[in-house]
């Protein structure tokens, strides 16, 4: 029920900051583990909450006022 964005494997490999083989050897691995699904290049979300409890080490509190 949600809307995506469409980007390239390249975009997609940048916004992470990875390799884009780096970035599809990783979707390949959460797929066969699987927290997504890939069909006719798209990626949909089967566990969330396993994806939100990888990303909380990263997660970070900014200061608006500190934002140059």
């Amino acid at each position: 029920g949600r809307s995506g964005v469409e980007l390239s494997r390249a975009e997609l490999a940048e916004m992470a900051g990875v390799s884009s083989k780096t970035a599809i050897r990783t979707l390949s691995e959460l797929e066969s583990r699987g927290i997504i699904s890939i069909e006719s290049r798209k990626i949909r979300i089967l566990r969330e909450e396993y994806l939100q409890k990888i990303v909380e080490p990263f997660s970070s509190n900014l200061n608006p006022s500190l934002i140059i």
